[in-house]
């Protein structure tokens, strides 16, 4: 497994949002409040050629024989996407051990394009029984191997020999990546209260079309809706519907035109 892992790892850079982004461009991720940050972490070092924070997110067992050639690996390095799977997780001798199934595009300078497929394993010791210097989350080993699959559909269903976790909603997460990319600037990060931003309201419309016959069975339409902001007695939210033939699209509303006429002028 360790082979696998290292020799795919050599040719990963980092993407934000499905993009691939210059070094000088990328952002600085450094987070360690969950394992799936710490993969995103790990890329955001390496495309910001920030090599040693990169090699301090792995543990005892390094990505590379030394420090040297695991610089040297990423020479060949142009973009990365990945995309992660539900991470399990399980408790063992003080430690907890997290599951983190990937799938990576990667693309090198010359233009061509990989895909890997597998899991890493990331080790959290109890922070009560550490003693100096205090070690956060750090990844313990991993796999990736070249994918079959084409890569929106490579992410492995789980890690290990348990079952796997729940399947993504996959239209709610279409809507949600719209909805990011296109009013992500534009609504509230906050309700009202300051209580952070949940889950969009979703509702399951079902319903036969005019002259269907009886024994058909009925269509299923997704709605999904996005608060984006409030100001005085002012609400605004934004739609979004889903069904198998058109898959994700905004709904959109008429703008009705008013003539507002007070009366006796008050």
């Amino acid at each position: 497994m360790r082979s696998a892992l290292f020799a795919a790892t050599a040719f990963f850079s980092f993407t934000v949002s499905g993009q691939p982004v210059l070094a000088a461009d990328a952002p600085y991720v450094d987070d360690r409040s969950n394992a799936e940050a710490v993969i995103r972490s790990l890329y955001s070092a390496i495309n910001r050629q920030e090599f040693a924070r990169a090699w301090d997110y792995f543990g005892d067992t390094k990505p590379a024989k030394d420090f040297d050639a695991f610089v040297k690996g990423y020479d060949g390095t142009n973009a990365v996407e990945v995309k992660t799977g539900a991470v399990s997780e399980d408790g063992a001798a003080g430690s907890i051990y997290y599951s983190v199934p990937v799938a990576i595009r990667a693309t090198a300078k010359d233009g061509s394009e990989n895909v890997f497929a597998g899991c890493y394993t990331l080790r959290q010791v109890n922070a009560s029984i550490q003693e100096p210097p205090f070690r956060p989350i750090f990844i313990d080993k991993g796999a990736l191997k070249p994918a079959k699959a084409d890569f929106e559909d490579a992410v492995p269903e789980s890690c290990g020999d348990g079952p796997p976790p729940p399947k993504k909603d996959a239209a709610l997460e279409q809507a949600k990546e719209a909805f990011a990319a296109t009013y992500g600037e534009q609504c509230d990060e906050e309700m009202p209260g300051g209580e952070p931003l949940g889950e969009p309201d979703a509702y399951s419309l079902r319903y036969k079309d005019a002259g269907a016959e009886a024994d058909e069975p009925e269509r299923e339409t997704r709605l999904f809706r996005f608060f984006c902001s409030m100001a005085a007695y002012n609400e605004s939210a934004v739609y979004y519907v889903y069904d198998e033939v058109s898959g994700v699209r905004q709904l959109q509303f008429a703008s009705p035109e008013l003539d507002i006429h007070y009366e006796n002028n008050d």
